[in-house]
């Protein structure tokens, strides 16, 4: 779908406590590579959705030889945080406005596991259910992860 090698679409989704995540990895051509999901209890849609690209980063290194690739996020906390992450370690994990970095663990978590395994993410800030097929295909994973708890 996008010209820079594999796309990662990532979705979380959460309801009453009970959330779902989800991965779906293209290559340039559009072609799926690989889908997968999971589910948590006392969990925020947030957390899914820092989940959904932390096991994104888990699977991607091990599979492929390159090192950048795209992250395709219909979150703007996701979006935002990776792209503040760098500016909120340089301010000892607070925002700018001062307070204490929400999910920080999974944030940790995130980089960490970037920075073992070499990875950029260019991160495409897509709008939600807007007919994406592999955001659809995430949205649509990550709820049934989800529903899979009740």
């Amino acid at each position: 779908m996008y010209k820079t090698g594999i796309t990662i679409a990532t979705d979380g989704s959460h309801h009453n406590g009970n959330g779902g995540w989800a991965v779906v990895i293209s290559d340039a051509s559009g072609k799926l590579l690989k889908e997968g999901s999971g589910a948590a209890r006392n969990t925020t849609n947030n957390q899914m959705e820092l989940t959904a690209v932390i096991q994104a980063v888990k699977h991607i290194r091990a599979q492929a030889q390159q090192t950048q690739f795209t992250l395709a996020t219909d979150s703007a906390y996701v979006a935002t945080g990776i792209q503040n992450f760098h500016k909120w370690e340089e301010m000892g994990f607070h925002t700018c406005g001062g307070k204490k970095v929400a999910n920080l663990d999974l944030w940790m978590e995130l980089f960490r596991e970037m920075r073992t395994r070499n990875i950029e993410l260019n991160v495409v800030k897509i709008k939600g259910h807007a007919n994406h097929p592999w955001n659809n295909r995430a949205d649509e994973l990550a709820k049934a992860a989800r529903l899979s708890l009740q």
